[in-house]
């Protein structure tokens, strides 16, 4: 087979190995795996990889021997296939899918010749019944559709009932038969893959469903109703020659008790023990279910957002895990909740070391003879596969513009995604520049308290940001209008993790004393002699070179740190440490910006949220101070001398004695300035 020998019984441990390191005694090895299906299970459904990445994964998967590509195509948020206009069932999906952001019959083919060139199987992914908001929506078959539909009240508090497509209707089952079969044939693995887990046993609740239980024979619960749709799906793949996979989570509560899963159903366990899989197997006439594993206890799971906070364990999956010889096999889950428009770079960056780490366990399940330290060296010593594209190097702008600007409005979901959440659940976090765009979790909009227009309230731990960008090396800048509502000991603005785990922070608040600093990836604090005052909108500017990061209040120099790192851009907040407060308008550069060009971007924002007086003193003569705020309160010098080159600009000098510019304007009221006087 192609690729290289990931066993712990390593061709030169076999054979012998040369002084020189450059050759081996001759002879054969004769090997295999201890596990026939080695799997990434990448979700595309939330999030759309390029192409490029995909076939660079294939030839990752090759080159470590992983031969299943889980594509998961399929959830609440859209389907990532789109049907050509010249299908004929194209009027039917028109309007379901954007193709800028899908795969096209086209491109699965690719996709599928690559895979076989490269001895991997795809299997397609589906969700089914739940996980589907998107489809039921378009197709008018979720439980919240039709005569006595189901509220929000049978279904988990953020989701709404078409979260799940209707299974007491003859034709919204008969519609998720056929999207299945559509799509099925693009694709030439053996295995199909529908979901059906997070399926909400409070649906047992909603009238119509009772009804349903009531009038249906061997339906005596919601678990049956479940179990036997799951089984019209297998009856439908199987007459396409290809075997049914499910998630777990049938066999909760309430867990069928007429119905029995068919047995030649593939079972992939992600969560809880395997007790209640194998109590429904010996119902169904087995002693056990073939099972795939993605345990995410177990450390199988790649979910990386502030969130969930799910990243691989490579040192338990290495040092202690053994994989199961009954297994049909084990993979690594990777799910894009809330990070949806990440780099593809960004996935990769977590996904390199445990995709090596589940090749070499799942091939070789004898006791390792080192550590995972000593794989990660052998790892780096092997390389990249043949072929490989990898990522472009990045562009660095420096333009004075900003590369990406969040203004945190309200904004709806672009066409690329569906909202399958209830309102004000989960927002969409525009990036108005740059398109990094990201995701908030259970953050509140504020419409009457921003600096533009509306801010974002943070108040609960686990609440934040999910963006997904890659850090920016020194220079940059970054601005922000913050305005806390409490004390945090660490409040972090910024946050990004490493391959390694280690993390690098900006803090709005940093230890006892709350001042804003940031944190390197070396667990080194740095912070600045300023806190920010509660309860008043504030401007924070740092800008970092590749010796040193300046802080600006207000667009004036506050401190300077002999120190830098790189600006981290995995999310705004972190887990279980973010913000108690508001935060408008934050702005990032590829730059280090001036101190003039710092001051210009304070004062951009302040004419449209109540900057009420501005005297820059840069008139060259005369003894006006010009007022270039919207109360128009020109002043009279008296006393005081220009000064041609002040900290910004011009400046006047004070003698101490009689000088003064008198301007004549009312105090300012508690409302004035920006959001607030300052």
């Amino acid at each position: 087979s192609t690729g290289v020998f990931w066993g712990s019984r390593t061709l030169l441990q076999v054979l012998g190995q040369s002084a020189d390191k450059k050759t081996i005694v001759r002879g054969r090895v004769r090997d295999w795996p201890s596990q026939g299906l080695r799997m990434i299970h990448p979700d595309v459904g939330r999030k759309y990889f390029e192409m490029d990445y995909l076939l660079d994964l294939l030839r990752w998967m090759s080159w470590h021997k992983l031969n299943m590509f889980k594509f998961h195509f399929s959830e609440g948020e859209g389907l990532r296939l789109y049907v050509d206009r010249d299908d004929a069932d194209f009027a039917a999906y028109d309007g379901l899918t954007d193709p800028e952001t899908a795969y096209s019959k086209a491109d699965i083919a690719r996709l599928e010749a690559f895979a076989a060139e490269h001895h991997v199987s795809i299997m397609p992914g589906f969700e089914f019944p739940g996980h589907a908001t998107a489809i039921a929506d378009h197709f008018n078959i979720g439980f919240g559709d039709g005569a006595r539909p189901c509220t929000n009240a049978h279904i988990q508090s953020h989701l709404t009932p078409d979260f799940v497509i209707d299974m007491t209707s003859t034709a919204a089952v008969n519609q998720v038969k056929e999207i299945i079969k559509k799509f099925t044939s693009w694709f030439s693995g053996p295995y199909v893959h529908i979901g059906a887990e997070e399926v909400a046993a409070q649906l047992g609740n909603c009238p119509r469903v009772r009804t349903y239980i009531a009038s249906t024979g061997g339906i005596g619960n919601f678990g049956d109703m479940l179990v036997a749709f799951i089984n019209d799906m297998n009856a439908t793949i199987k007459e396409m020659g290809k075997r049914t996979v499910v998630f777990n989570g049938f066999e909760h509560s309430p867990g069928p008790s007429e119905q029995t899963l068919d047995s030649d159903v593939v079972v992939m366990h992600w969560e809880g023990s395997r007790g209640g899989i194998n109590a429904q197997a010996v119902r169904s006439g087995v002693s056990s279910f073939d099972i795939i594993n993605i345990d995410l206890n177990s450390g199988f799971y790649l979910t990386p957002n502030i969130f969930h906070n799910l990243y691989p364990d490579e040192a338990r999956i290495y040092d202690r895990w053994t994989p199961s010889a009954t297994d049909l096999g084990t993979g690594i889950a990777i799910w894009l909740d809330l990070i949806h428009w990440s780099h593809d770079e960004f996935i990769e960056l977590f996904l390199r070391r445990p995709r090596a780490v589940l090749a070499d366990r799942t091939w070789n399940a004898t006791p390792t003879p080192d550590t995972v330290a000593d794989f990660y060296v052998r790892l780096d010593n092997v390389g990249p596969p043949p072929g490989l594209e990898g990522f472009a190097p990045r562009v660095r702008v420096d333009d004075g513009e900003p590369s990406h600007h969040y203004n945190f409005e309200r904004r709806d979901y672009p066409p690329s995604h569906f909202n399958p959440y209830r309102p004000g659940t989960v927002i969409h976090v525009q990036d108005a520049v740059g398109g990094l765009h990201g995701t908030a979790n259970y953050t509140s909009v504020d419409a009457g308290d921003g600096v533009v227009g509306s801010s974002f309230l943070f108040d609960a731990d686990r609440e934040g940001i999910g963006i997904g960008g890659l850090d920016i090396e020194a220079p940059w800048s970054v601005s922000v209008w913050v305005k806390r509502t409490a004390n945090r000991t660490n409040a972090v603005l910024l946050n990004s993790r490493d391959h390694l785990g280690r993390h690098r922070h900006i803090y709005v608040e940093a230890g006892s004393q709350r001042r804003v600093g940031f944190r390197t990836a070396a667990g080194v604090t740095h912070t600045f002699d300023y806190t920010v005052p509660p309860n008043t909108w504030t401007h924070l500017s740092l800008v970092a070179t590749d010796t040193d990061t300046k802080l600006y209040v207000n667009g004036t120099l506050t401190g300077t740190v002999n120190a830098s790192m790189p600006l981290p851009l995995h999310s705004i907040g972190a887990w279980r440490n973010v913000l108690r407060g508001k935060l408008d308008e934050l702005k990032i550069w590829d730059e280090a910006l001036s101190a003039s060009q710092v001051a210009a971007d304070y004062r951009s924002r302040c004419p449209n949220s109540g900057l009420v007086h501005h005297w820059a003193f840069d008139e060259a003569s005369g003894n006006t101070a010009t007022d270039a705020g919207t109360a128009g309160g020109d002043g009279t010098i008296t006393g005081a001398t220009r000064v041609t080159q002040g900290r910004l600009g011009g400046a006047l000098r004070f003698d101490g004695d009689g000088d003064f510019v008198q301007v004549g304007a009312d105090a300012v009221g508690v409302s004035g300035g920006c959001g607030g006087w300052t």
